[in-house]
């Protein structure tokens, strides 16, 4: 169960971001989590390993980004992540793009990732090198890598946006992703439903612009299934 540090379970739209270890891209990422958790009704809750996040850090990490819950574990089931609306990884190499765009589910923020996308859920990722020539990379030492990441990204990208996941290039447009992506018109369609009648979901999550298909309709009523808005039954 997800607290924050007073203990309460937050309420909005609630964002699961699994922090990732590297050392490039933590300026951009910081950044993007700001902008981020700045969005009205928004909570972030995030995940980390000890290595990534010490626990005696996390208190000025959440200072740092302006707010946020933590978890102690990445969702394993459906079930559990279909309590968040959706799903950013603040800092992404374009390694860990090739294991999720070949389903490669040995990494646990991959095997995540791949199950929101297959329950619909919105994704962003914050591509890390799109922008090499950026001051932080330069400071960091790796201006020159300009070369190389940006045709690498561009390649990759086209197979992760085919999960229907969105690649940002720049932390500014993670706010505009929260703002149109998590409540805009999402279609919930005949074999969405089906996808989750397998998994013993009686329940189905949806959006308030969410567009549902006749056919998902149909298939609810068969199955006796309901639709969920933001915690409400309707």
């Amino acid at each position: 169960m997800m607290t924050d540090r007073t203990g309460n379970r937050p309420s909005s739209r609630v964002i699961l971001v699994p922090l990732m270890d590297s050392y490039v891209g933590i300026e951009e990422g910081l950044e993007s989590l700001q902008l981020l958790s700045a969005v009205p009704a928004t909570t972030l809750v995030v995940w980390s390993t000890e290595a990534t996040l010490p626990a005696d850090l996390r208190e000025r990490f959440a200072q740092a980004i302006g707010g946020c819950c933590f978890v102690g574990a990445l969702p394993s089931r459906a079930e559990a992540l279909m309590q968040y609306q959706g799903v950013y990884v603040p800092i992404v190499t374009t390694g860990t793009a090739y294991a999720l765009s070949e389903g490669d589910d040995r990494e646990p923020v991959i095997r995540t990732l791949l199950i929101a996308a297959l329950l619909g859920l919105p994704i962003a990722l914050l591509g890390c090198g799109w922008d090499p020539e950026s001051d932080a990379w330069t400071r960091a030492g790796l201006g020159r890598a300009s070369s190389i990441w940006p045709d690498a990204w561009r390649a990759r990208s086209q197979y992760v946006r085919r999960l229907g996941v969105t690649v940002l290039r720049r932390p500014g447009q993670v706010s505009n992703w929260a703002k149109t992506d998590l409540d805009g018109p999402r279609v919930l369609d005949v074999e969405m439903v089906e996808s989750r009648r397998q998994l013993g979901m009686q329940d189905v999550p949806v959006g308030p612009r969410t567009v549902v298909t006749p056919g998902a309709h149909d298939r609810m009523r068969q199955y006796g299934m309901t639709l969920r808005l933001s915690g409400e039954k309707s």
